[in-house]
């Protein structure tokens, strides 16, 4: 992820998002801390939803990872 990150940290501008946004993060994520999701979440400008999934990981690696994004995506789009 660090390489990825020293590409992009460039034009890295959270605040500049006004749409709608839903950031998810898996609680068992190695690749991304919770506090990196929350920070970017509370920079972005726009109306915004956080959701935790307490059982997944970043990839999804799983099927019931999986299962459980459908939900908060489900309820995100209908609001």
């Amino acid at each position: 992820y660090q390489a990825v990150w020293h590409f992009f940290k460039k034009s890295y501008r959270p605040e500049k998002i006004y749409c709608n946004t839903l950031v998810i993060h898996g609680k068992h994520d190695e690749g991304i801390s919770i506090k990196q999701s929350e920070d970017f979440f509370n920079q972005v400008s726009g109306k915004k939803t956080f959701h935790v999934l307490e059982t997944a990981d970043h990839h999804l690696t799983k099927d019931r990872y999986r299962q459980e994004v459908v939900k908060p995506i489900d309820e995100w789009i209908k609001n």
